[in-house]
């Protein structure tokens, strides 16, 4: 596949994207096949040396930022009708309570995911607090008598060592919440790219 036949397969791939954004995705690509070139490649090593066009035109896709997405699903295809201005002025009451509600319940979501990664490493970080109090606390526990001391010591150290064991566990967790959050954006702009 030539330069041309390349460039040509992505902007049909892309298509559901604004124009500016596919120009601006043609002209990055046009200049990376060109830089190949320039490095002693023949075209078609050039192009062959890229990723597979698929991957390529899903990256781009979900890598669009999601109000240009919203903007272009939204406009109207035979522009900005007086009918369909009037149809938005009098459907206004209906339509933006719903869109609200939908930017709400969006960034609810949101928020509740990074609420539960908080509260984790809040458990943990009271975990390591409370065990080195435990063991600092000790040294007045003696004074009350050994098995006390030794009770708070003991406490102390159990706190650190769940402290440690829970970091990795809510680590691993928190990588998994933050994973969930790309999935979740993901699925929302599935639902403003035109098929």
């Amino acid at each position: 596949m030539n330069k041309n036949e390349f460039l040509s397969a992505l902007s049909g791939k892309l298509a559901t994207l604004p124009q500016s954004e596919i120009q601006k995705s043609l002209e990055f690509y046009r200049e990376s096949i060109e830089e190949r070139i320039e490095e002693g490649m023949t075209e078609v090593e050039a192009v062959a040396s890229l990723e597979d066009l698929d991957i390529i035109a899903e990256r781009i896709i979900y890598e669009t930022p999601l109000p240009v997405l919203m903007k272009e699903r939204m406009k109207p295809k035979g522009g900005m009708t007086v009918g369909i201005v009037v149809l938005l002025i009098l459907g206004f009451p209906v339509w933006f309570p719903l869109l609200l509600a939908f930017g709400i319940s969006i960034a609810a979501i949101y928020i509740a995911i990074w609420s539960i990664i908080i509260s984790l490493y809040a458990v943990v970080i009271s975990l390591g607090i409370a065990g080195v109090l435990g063991i600092i606390g000790c040294i007045p526990a003696f004074m009350n008598g050994p098995v006390v001391g030794f009770l708070s010591l003991g406490t102390g150290f159990l706190c650190i060592g769940l402290c440690i064991i829970a970091f990795f566990g809510v680590t691993a967790a928190a990588k998994g919440l933050i994973g969930l959050t790309k999935v979740f954006a993901r699925g929302l702009k599935a639902l403003f790219i035109r098929k």
